[in-house]
């Protein structure tokens, strides 16, 4: 590639080459791809340089590319002669500093669309989420799972004020064994609008996109937003209604959702436990259909501690196997929840007395558990270590 005089930017010349005129820096350019000796160049135009930071030295040349927001030609800076490409495109518009390949532009185009873009979505947000028009639910139409669900939540996430909650990612505290259950938790509040998304939710947890229409839609990143309570107290006192949902009164559940709730912790502690122990050994394993029938019918005559024992020697006994090279991985774990199963049922027709493990370090137990089993059920540690029943009062 021939490059003409024209073609450079002189307005910023490196100090080693100031003592040159623009013709001489030309020549300098000219000779150094021409392939003349670097040292004879640097002896011939007097510069006090090492040979391999000459081409450093060279002002940047236009570019016949220009810049999508000023169409101010973009610049290159030349390479060295041994390089595939003689010159690399400059990712800033020499004239207004836009950068293509940058996510966060500071350029005054980019900053004005910025401001635009956030005004935009803060309009969207505000006319989708806090257009005031949302009934409040009664205190008094709270069924128990609500009630349940909320204590767990607010326990978690309520604020020092009492009237927001902070995101659910930023909360320490675990409110399920599961995604999956922790997910049930805040989307059945959610969908029965017992909270609501909160003006003091963060911009960012908002996601703006055009529809096919052109318009835009606007979603919300569900555990980054804050919510609000849009609960009225039957008695018109906000506080001891807060009180009353933090700790609800255990006479207010009855026996039959006690112990339903009581296998559904089960069954998804069971869950956690299993995936733990199986992701311990290098196995992917996703839970179907089957393998929750399994869980349901040993829940029927065994505790969460005794099935953690049944599913420890199931993944033990599989690993080994695989290890032995009599079976293969695939099969390994698959052959788990198989395994169980079996233990089961010989347990069951053999009258084992089969020994509780213990909760694992790594899994503590989680708020729905802490809620259901202390604070409504008054059976603490039962709800781990014995078979659910609905004769626990």
């Amino acid at each position: 590639m021939q490059l003409e005089i024209g073609h450079f930017n002189f307005n910023e010349i490196d100090p080693c080459l100031k003592h040159l005129s623009k013709e001489k820096i030309h020549e300098v350019i000219t000779k150094y791809y021409a392939n003349e000796k670097v040292k004879d160049i640097l002896i011939e135009y007097n510069m006090s340089i090492t040979p391999s930071k000459l081409v450093k030295t060279f002002p940047p040349v236009y570019l016949e590319a220009k810049c999508e927001k000023c169409e101010s030609h973009l610049l290159g800076e030349l390479q060295s002669k041994t390089s595939d490409k003689m010159i690399r495109r400059k990712d800033a518009c020499p004239h207004c500093s836009h950068s293509e390949n940058s996510r966060s532009c500071t350029c005054h185009f980019c900053e004005e669309e910025a401001i635009k873009l956030e005004k935009e979505k803060r309009d969207a947000v505000n006319s989708v989420f806090f257009n005031g028009d949302t009934p409040l639910v009664l205190e008094s139409d709270l069924t128990s799972e609500d009630r349940l669900y909320l204590s767990v939540l607010l326990r978690a996430a309520l604020s020092e004020d009492m009237n927001i909650t902070v995101p659910i990612n930023n909360i320490k505290s675990k409110l399920a064994p599961t995604n999956q259950l922790k997910e049930e938790i805040v989307k059945t509040l959610i969908a029965k609008e017992i909270i609501l998304v909160s003006e003091h939710s963060s911009l960012d947890a908002f996601i703006m996109q055009k529809n096919e229409d052109g318009k835009h839609g606007i979603s919300y990143y569900t555990y980054q937003v804050v919510y609000k309570l849009n609960v009225t107290p039957f008695d018109g006192n906000y506080s001891s209604m807060i009180q009353r949902l933090l700790y609800p009164e255990p006479e207010s559940f009855n026996v039959e959702f006690c112990y339903e709730k009581w296998r559904q912790v089960a069954l998804n502690e069971i869950e956690e436990y299993l995936l733990y122990e199986m992701n311990k050994v290098g196995y992917s394993f996703k839970l179907g259909k089957k393998s929750y029938q399994v869980f349901n019918q040993l829940l029927n005559h065994f505790s969460t501690a005794q099935i953690f024992n049944i599913i420890y020697r199931a993944v033990a006994n599989s690993t080994r196997r695989y290890q032995a090279r009599e079976i293969t991985k695939v099969h390994a774990q698959n052959s788990v929840i198989t395994s169980c199963e079996s233990q089961g049922h010989r347990a069951i027709a053999e009258k084992w007395t089969l020994k509780p493990y213990g909760r694992n370090y790594d899994l503590p137990e989680s708020l729905i558990s802490e809620v259901l089993f202390n604070s409504i059920m008054h059976i603490s540690s039962l709800g781990f270590s014995e078979v659910p029943t609905m004769k626990f009062r």
